[in-house]
């Protein structure tokens, strides 16, 4: 199994020099004398947007009732304006940790007739203390309430709440794992706070549809978004804060991304006196500090941060910080304070957090128990993340499910609607011509209705042969596309798919994966044990791809796996995990344990150092070369291609046919994986 040994990256130095910024004295924010003027309604949702914004952020001692008297004097005199004022007053009250009034106002509201409001409190109660499945399913319920009144632009629709119950939507839908349907709420939410014109509420929900597409693994979509956003926060500094976090925390396994966002984030914060800001800064610092070998200036961050937490009341600040210390524990095999920590770590609340968090979590606690030793426990996490794999995936699956559904539906209900105007206009025109019906008679009369009666019959007809050939050439698609078997995408939809996607040269990654000693299964057990192997191995190496890879029954007993956005990095890992999941444990046939393993080849095009371009047919042909020389090699490994001495195209198609001469020779590189 091949091993690379990566020196400290040197921009770990920078960041070393970066730790005493946290601890400098931050400056105080003077309160500025408000002028007296008359504030209209969208003016003083602006002022109370920045209320909130410098209360959540800032400091805990932030006198927030002196400067809500100061916009209340100030607020026009509208039936809305106490309801708005109280409703700042409640979620400030949440980011200080005075749940009870929060909870007070909501009653409060809920009595008045304002279930909105009131639901929305309730939800973001519920997203402080965890349950975002419970913030999502009460967001829900309160969006109900408001859609109508803000649809209109009604006075009484208060925008704050409803664009709050959008983002609790996407935050709950992404923490269920369901990233299809949270990026409908993230486009709500954005199309909502354009229409209402809230500056700070267009960046934010920027910044949701970048955290969204992350989710998603649409790298493009998410420098995007973010781009979007930064230009939108441009002269607000807290909202141009909120974006650099966000591009830190979704880039930070890239360090040379996420570390100028970092630096920049911190002089922010420094400067809008962003204290509760500069607490998940120094989280992020530690994360990259941990991955990078400095345990004890890792260590030395979380515990700034752990000291000042009573102060925010934030479950999921202390829920990070308890992972990070977690880690560090391991790495320094104090496994009784790291067991202690993770009892710490679980949530308190019935409902679950966030899922894919969860098992991101999980896996790199079991890699940190593996790499100190601890392979017991280390078995049991990954067991754990596995459950946990494909309960995300599933309910992955559903979501998009459920979308297509509400899709189709609207297709279907537009139909409807056609449909329902075809007869409006139809009797409508009877209508007009019932005087001439009275003119022409019964005799006439009769006539109109047998041939409105041959007209239906046709229709009908009409109707159900359609109907019956739609369904006809839905099964006949898919049977001509997918393996009837295992299926999976047969080589007739691999052919269309690489017709439209790389129609000259391919970019992307191919693997080729064929099971060992499989004539040997069929001669012995039977082909019916071949078949249920082939099926076996196929749901295997589909559960260890990505959701955007493509695995297709090549023939027999090979597979191919198109990996279209794959880094070289992220090629190999995938390798590993095939061939790694597939011969995990036997496969079960009747009272037989089958013992099964598969060989694998894969490239990455185009091929370093030339980088000549190449068609997915030498892709194909690459990864077969590779899959042959793992099967020359002993079988139940991987061979991938890093590097082929080619000058030109001539020289690239001699070493292809010549490709074990080639990797004797030296020309073609070659990474083993065992």
């Amino acid at each position: 199994m091949t091993e690379h040994h990566k020196s400290r990256p040197s921009w770990l130095c920078l960041l070393a020099a970066l730790w005493g910024l946290a601890l400098l004295p931050l400056p105080t924010l003077a309160l500025k004398a408000s002028p007296a003027s008359t504030l209209s309604l969208p003016q003083l949702e602006l002022e109370l947007i920045a209320l909130e914004a410098r209360t959540m952020h800032g400091a805990p001692g932030e006198p927030y009732l002196q400067q809500l008297t100061q916009l209340h004097e100030r607020a026009p005199r509208h039936r809305a304006v106490a309801n708005r004022l109280r409703y700042t007053q409640a979620r400030i009250a949440l980011f200080k940790g005075q749940t009870l009034m929060a909870q007070q106002i909501s009653r409060e509201f809920a009595e008045r007739g304002f279930g909105g409001p009131s639901l929305v409190l309730q939800a973001e109660i519920a997203e402080r203390q965890g349950a975002l499945d419970l913030a999502g399913e009460l967001a829900q319920q309160a969006w109900s309430l408001m859609e109508d009144g803000c649809e209109s632009r009604s006075d009484d629709c208060d925008p704050r709440a409803a664009w709050h119950s959008h983002r609790l939507l996407v935050l709950s839908h992404l923490a269920q794992a369901e990233a299809a349907t949270a990026e409908q709420a993230a486009e709500r939410a954005l199309q909502l706070a354009q229409t209402l014109d809230i500056g700070p509420y267009i960046t934010q929900s920027m910044a949701l549809l970048a955290r969204v597409a992350h989710r998603l693994d649409h790298p493009d979509t998410v420098l995007e978004w973010l781009q979007q956003a930064e230009r939108a926060a441009r002269g607000d500094p807290l909202s141009t804060l909120q974006v650099l976090q966000l591009r830190a925390e979704l880039m930070r396994h890239n360090p040379e991304v996420a570390l100028p966002a970092i630096t920049q984030a911190a002089q922010l914060a420094q400067r809008s006196n962003a204290l509760h800001d500069l607490q998940h800064i120094r989280v992020l610092w530690a994360h990259l500090l941990l991955r990078n070998g400095a345990i004890a200036q890792a260590q030395q961050q979380l515990k700034l941060v752990r000291e000042v937490l009573p102060t925010y009341q934030d479950q999921d600040l202390a829920q990070r910080v308890s992972h990070e210390l977690t880690l560090i524990h391991i790495a320094l095999r104090q496994f009784d304070a790291a067991q202690q920590e993770r009892q710490r770590n679980r949530p308190g609340s019935q409902f679950r957090a966030d899922l894919v968090l969860e098992q991101a979590q999980l896996r790199e606690l079991g890699q940190a128990y593996a790499n100190a030793g601890q392979h017991a426990v280390a078995l049991e996490l990954y067991h754990a993340e596995r459950r946990l794999h494909a309960h995300v995936v599933q309910r992955s699956r559903d979501a998009a499910l459920r979308q297509l559904k509400q899709q189709y539906n609207l297709e279907r209900n537009q139909r409807d609607l056609e449909k329902l105007r075809h007869e409006e206009l139809i009797n409508e025109q009877r209508l007009n011509n019932q005087q001439l019906l009275r003119t022409l008679g019964l005799g006439a009369l009769g006539v109109l209705v047998v041939v409105l009666g041959l007209l239906g019959l046709l229709l009908h007809r009409t109707r159900s042969t359609n109907k019956a050939l739609q369904t006809r050439q839905v099964l006949l698609r898919e049977n001509s596309e997918l393996d009837p078997l295992t299926r999976l995408a047969n080589r007739r939809l691999f052919h269309t798919l690489m017709q439209q996607r790389h129609p000259k040269q391919f970019l992307g990654a191919m693997l080729m994966a064929d099971i060992d000693h499989f004539k040997a299964i069929n001669d012995t057990h039977g082909h019916a044990a071949g078949d249920a192997v082939i099926c076996e191995v196929a749901r295997r190496i589909s559960a260890s791809v990505r959701h955007s890879d493509v695995v297709v029954r090549w023939g027999g007993e090979e597979f191919l796996i198109y990996a279209p956005d794959a880094t070289p990095e992220a090629l190999q890992q995938v390798a590993t995990r095939v061939l790694s999941e597939v011969a995990r444990q036997p496969v079960l046939y009747g009272s037989q344990a089958l013992q099964v393993s598969i060989s694998v080849g894969y490239v990455h095009l185009p091929i370093a150092p030339s980088q000549l371009a190449q068609v997915w047919e030498q892709a194909v042909n690459w990864a077969d070369k590779a899959l042959y020389h793992a099967k020359a090699l002993g079988r139940r490994r991987a061979v991938g291609i890093e590097r082929v001495q080619a000058r030109d195209c001539s020289d690239m198609a001699r070493l292809l046919a010549q490709f074990e001469q080639g990797v004797s020779q030296g020309a073609v590189q070659v990474r083993v994986i065992c």
